[in-house]
Formats: structure tokens, sequence, C-alpha cells
């Protein structure tokens, strides 16, 4: 979470939304960001910056003492997920994960499996923080955004790979409708992406 007091706005940051460049490149003196950590949504034992929780108290040196206003980033569900694929892959090969070195199948068919911070939707992570009144930003237009809400300039640091090539990820029609059914469908619907049809003819390697 991301708290700027001249604007009291609040921005929430899923995981994999550009939290991490979003807190690096906010947080400095040009903008006035303030980098915030607390609690887990979905373990309290654990705090970090996807904090989503709005203290009462932010927004009470504002004239008309309104509560801060919260902004979340979306992110499209489909290049998200091969985002949280990465980013298990990561640490795999650091040694800091389950040690399981699972495939990009064997991760969307397992991925229920997993420490939640990989199964875990934005739509499931908005839920269970008990955030319902917000405004969102948009990961694929996530700079311009930014520089509208804040009023000035905004340039990140490069994120961590480029974006994604859908048919190279979701080339069997049986793993894109799993991925349809169990994971893309909420935050679609939520933040107006569309949903992923699978083609006529669309070709599979696994299925006939």
């Amino acid at each position: 979470m991301i708290y700027f007091p001249d604007n009291n706005i609040v921005i929430i940051t899923p995981p994999h939304t550009a939290s991490g460049n979003m807190h690096r490149g906010l947080c400095v003196e040009k903008h006035g960001g303030v980098w915030v950590m607390g609690p887990d949504p979905f373990d309290e034992d654990s705090v970090n910056h996807h904090y989503a929780k709005l203290p009462s108290s932010w927004g009470k040196f504002d004239a008309w003492g309104d509560p801060a206003k919260p902004y979340v980033v979306c992110r499209n569900p489909y290049d998200r997920l091969v985002g949280l694929f990465l980013h298990y892959e990561w640490a795999e090969d650091r040694g800091i994960g389950d040690k399981r070195y699972l495939c990009w199948e064997e991760f969307v068919y397992g991925i229920n499996d997993l420490h939640y911070f990989f199964h875990k939707t934005i739509s499931n992570f908005l839920k269970a923080a008990g955030l319902e009144d917000y405004e969102t930003i948009i990961y694929e237009n996530l700079e311009e955004d930014l520089s509208r809400i804040l009023g000035q300039e905004v340039s990140l640091p490069p994120r961590y790979h480029d974006p994604i090539i859908f048919e190279e990820w979701y080339y069997d029609k049986n793993l894109l409708r799993h991925v349809n059914e169990y994971w893309a469908k909420d935050d679609c619907e939520l933040f107006s992406y569309p949903i992923k049809l699978i083609p006529p003819m669309f070709t599979s390697k696994n299925s006939v």
C-alpha cells in the first residue's frame, strides 16, 4: 500500500501488479508516497506491502475531514497468472520455493496446492480485505493512470518481464478452459477484461 498525504489517496497493490516497482518509484520525495506495511489479508502473521486496510485516522488533516480515497491496481488475469508462474520459477531457482519445480501446466492445474500468494485472484484479495468502495488503476496503462491521479508525470522502474504472447502460454484448449473457469472469470467480470474464448479450430497437443 502507498499513502499520499498531500493527495489524500491510497494505492492498494495486490500481489503481482507491479507493486514493487510502484513502491520504489513512488515512495520518493518527488511523488510523496509513504510505503505502508501491514498484516497480509490472507495471513496476519505476514507483514508486507500488500496491506489493504484503511486506518480511520487517514484523512484527518484533509480540510473537509474526508477519508483517504482508495485506488486498487488491477491486471489482466491471464497475464498476471503467467507473471505469478515466472515469480514461482524465480523463487525455485533461488532455493526459496517449495522445491517442486513445476512446469507451466503443473502450476496451472495444481495452483491451489501452492502458497496462497500464487492462487489468489485480485477479486479474492479485495474480498479478504473487505474493500468495496474504490477506483481502479489499470496495470496495462500504469504510468498514464498514475500520472493522471497524482497530477504529475510518473516514470517507474522497468518491469520484470515483457507482456506475454498469449498463444505461447494458452496453447491448449483444456488448459484455457480451466483457467477461464477457476482463475480468470471473476477478475474479468469485475475489471471488464474480456474472457478469452476458445476458437472453434483451436488445436491442442493434449486433446483431440
